[in-house]
């Protein structure tokens, strides 16, 4: 289950720069059943802008992927997650996943 991390801000940033990464994502989320190609655009821009919106969208698309049966995407994307937030908020759920996978 995803699970956003409890404090997903980034404290170098202004307040609207965290408002616009968080209503990204939720657009992203909501675009996931009708629009799933841009939603894994989406989720991968924030990836690139960093910080815990980026840990979140990193794990969101590998939740996308595997669910669109991209068994392969999914798993590159979960070791990367896994490899670069080892104590991340869906850490836990991103091994347990690749377990199954």
């Amino acid at each position: 289950a995803f699970h956003p991390a409890p404090h997903a801000k980034q404290e170098a940033s202004p307040p609207s720069a965290v408002a616009s990464a968080r209503e990204r994502f939720a657009l992203a989320a909501t675009l996931e059943p009708t629009d799933p190609d841009h939603a894994a655009e989406l989720y991968e821009a924030l990836e690139r802008d960093g910080g815990p919106w980026g840990w979140n969208a990193l794990f969101a698309r590998a939740s996308l992927a595997l669910s669109r049966g991209r068994r392969d995407e999914t798993r590159v994307l979960l070791e990367r997650y896994v490899r670069e937030h080892p104590g991340g908020p869906n850490a836990e759920d991103a091994r347990g996943l690749l377990d199954d996978l």
